[in-house]
């Protein structure tokens, strides 16, 4: 079954893909959206007990809309600076925006049709596993522990035999919790869940090469991303999670083999 309910026009009018924009080192990545041009619907409860919905904008896109005064700002910090790197690292995110101001403010994750969670059975008609690597190696950068089989969606294209996976939901990272991730030094999350039956040794090359091109990410362009989510949800420690950040980049590749292995030995 779907995910959720769509209309027609969505469906018709398919799904921007977050990763082929460009980021600039200027700010201003991430879309605003006007207050009165989103239109929410039905509620959605989400597995870690955060509230959210399904909202429309005026332009006929439907969204999952999560708001601070349900969320909290470190989870909404997390989701936009999370939402850039994914972007710069060609990890497959849907599209993504904010709205409302105050404890209005609000993540918007464009919906992707027709989609349903991680199915071990399927991998095999997975188009795209590299990205599913790269999925998994930004989760070692940011500490995320919250990769579960619900956090990993699957569309199909022009055939039920040709998927692909998306990343959604960075909102448990620590990039929303600047003192913790500081505080976090090299380590790794813990693999309270793991997805079943990720096809390892095949999405090996991926994470291997969004690790190598985190580690060339310039200081100024991090500083561009931590700069506009801290703006947005009014988050005054960006230096410290830019130095925190920046530490783990440097040292991406470490992170990502340590993390695969933690994945070997969790399957």
């Amino acid at each position: 079954m779907p995910q959720f309910p769509y209309r027609d026009a969505a469906l018709r009018k398919g799904v921007s893909v977050a990763g082929k924009r460009q980021l600039g080192l200027f700010g201003e990545n991430v879309k605003r959206l006007k207050t009165e041009s989103v239109e929410d619907g039905a509620l959605i409860k989400a597995l870690n007990s955060s509230t959210a919905c399904v909202s429309w904008s005026d332009d006929d896109r439907q969204w999952v809309r999560k708001r601070v005064l349900h969320t909290q700002r470190p989870a909404l910090l997390a989701e936009i600076l999370g939402w850039l790197l994914s972007v710069e690292l060609d990890v497959p995110v849907p599209d993504g925006a904010v709205t409302g101001e105050g404890e209005d403010l609000s993540w918007l994750s464009e919906v992707l049709p027709y989609a349903q969670h991680w199915m071990p059975a399927r991998y095999k008609y997975v188009q795209n596993l590299d990205d599913l690597g790269r999925m998994l190696a930004l989760d070692a950068i940011i500490f995320n522990p919250d990769r579960h089989e619900r956090n990993i969606l699957v569309t199909t294209s022009s055939s039920d035999l040709e998927l692909r996976v998306w990343s959604i939901d960075l909102g448990e990272s620590l990039l929303g919790q600047p003192r913790r991730l500081a505080a976090a030094g090299l380590t790794l999350p813990e693999l309270e869940v793991v997805p079943e039956q990720l096809p390892l040794p095949l999405i090996r090359d991926g994470a291997t090469a969004a690790a190598g091109a985190a580690e060339l990410i310039t200081k100024s362009l991090l500083k561009s991303f931590v700069d506009e989510a801290c703006h947005i949800v009014g988050e005054r420690r960006s230096e410290e999670l830019l130095g925190a950040l920046w530490h783990r980049t440097r040292h991406a590749q470490r992170l990502v083999a340590e993390y695969l292995r933690k994945l070997e030995t969790a399957q």
